[in-house]
């Protein structure tokens, strides 16, 4: 399991700080994938749940407060997840990224001809009308997937359109004296993450001093190099806390929304942390890829953040376990498709067209309110973004962008 932590600018870039037990910077190394967040995800073979799958604990959780000190996470976790916790999805057998677009094709008698095996072409009525490599298809230009393979090439696109992003420079890698000293211009904690880089790596948040930017420096060089597209700059931002949204655009419309919300437990006053995770262990048995990625939390984890195995939580106390939010690293998607407000559903199609050529992606934003565009910021367009947790959510209802997408290329099509 990656080290605790209590806060993330987006597991594409962030979660939210858990304000109530700072904790020095964290690296953030939860991604796998070389294409995605969670190469799990996009296998075609399902995931099944664990045979001896067992129900979580019943007991309800105690009542649960907020006051203003909190975070949005905080506030997310007590105020929608707190009530329905045990109502996690079942999800014995859940389908891959490729299997749910391929069912969706073929409902609309899209035939898949493979070129290799990971390219394909799609044909209608034996007219070739596009094509697919692992999690891409052809709604992707090759411009598109030049400009999201570099963070900083990125958001310059998404200023130019005026869509709100962290505030934020780029270095090269000997300029570490001029980036702490921009560091300490800002206004809080920073992100320090590469231009170029798989999703996820590299990236360090709640950066406050020289000191934890130097340490932080020498990964972020490292992973600059594995992005598709290499670039040799650093980039370091202001951090923000929010929640983790993923909406996946497709043409002009949102299909669909969730939350990531990282591994984490809440206390009740009476169970030690141990209990607190072998409840949330067992809950998950039920969902196929949250059983199968349940990170085992040890001693040497929660020291850092001064807790233990023995420790009783206070009731209500919210901690965050680890700051990426994918599902290998522990993370759940929370469907809030319906609770989106139509500005903030507009900053994500916008931040969407504001890159030539790109028709359908997983736009990253952090949101202080779900409700409201205000303060809300947009992080990077993920072209590679897997279907599985919008499908699949551990919580709410799923949502059908396999099929938003094989819609989006007969479309394009016929045009």
């Amino acid at each position: 399991m990656a080290s605790p932590g209590n806060a993330s600018q987006s597991t594409a870039d962030g979660a939210a700080e858990d304000t109530a037990h700072h904790h020095p910077a964290h690296q953030v190394t939860a991604h796998e994938d070389p294409a995605h967040e969670d190469a799990a995800e996009h296998d075609d073979d399902a995931v099944a749940g664990d045979d001896d799958a067992v129900e979580g604990d019943s007991d309800e959780r105690p009542a649960m407060t907020t006051d203003a000190g909190t975070t949005a996470l905080e506030r997310f976790i007590t105020e929608h997840l707190g009530p329905r916790v045990e109502e996690l999805n079942a999800i014995p057998q859940a389908p891959g990224h490729q299997a749910l677009l391929r069912r969706e094709l073929a409902q609309r008698r899209i035939t898949v001809r493979e070129v290799s095996p990971h390219n394909h072409v799609l044909l209608f009525g034996g007219v070739v009308i596009g094509g697919f490599d692992r999690t891409m298809t052809s709604l992707v230009s090759s411009n598109a997937r030049r400009v999201t393979r570099n963070k900083a090439l990125t958001k310059r696109h998404f200023e130019l359109q005026e869509i709100p992003v962290p505030a934020g420079r780029t270095f090269s890698e000997d300029e570490i004296t001029e980036a702490a000293k921009y560091l300490g211009s800002l206004s809080g904690p920073a992100v320090l993450k590469p231009a170029s880089a798989k999703p996820g790596h590299g990236i360090a948040t709640h950066l406050t001093s020289a000191e934890e930017l130097q340490q932080a420096w020498p990964e972020a060089l490292d992973a600059r190099l594995t992005g598709e597209a290499p670039s040799r700059k650093l980039m370091v931002e202001q951090f923000h806390d929010g929640l983790d949204l993923r909406a996946f655009v497709v043409g002009e419309k949102l299909v669909s929304a969730i939350v990531r919300v990282p591994l984490h437990v809440v206390g009740d006053g009476t169970s030690e942390m141990r209990t607190l995770l072998q409840r949330d262990a067992a809950r998950r048995q039920s969902h196929g890829h949250l059983a199968a990625h349940t990170p085992a939390v040890q001693e040497e984890d929660l020291a850092p953040m001064g807790l233990s195995l023995s420790t009783v939580l206070e009731p209500g106390r919210v901690v965050v376990l680890n700051e990426a939010a994918n599902l290998r690293a522990g993370g759940i998607p929370v469907d809030v498709t319906d609770r989106i407000g139509e500005e903030l559903a507009e900053l994500a199609v916008d931040a969407l067209w504001s890159i030539p050529g790109l028709g359908a992606a997983g736009i990253d934003l952090l949101v202080p309110d779900l409700d409201s565009a205000e303060g809300a910021v947009v992080l990077e367009a993920d072209i590679s973004a897997s279907l599985v947790p919008h499908h699949c959510p551990a919580y709410g209802s799923p949502r059908n962008v396999a099929g938003a997408i094989a819609d989006e290329l007969l479309m394009a099509a016929s045009r």
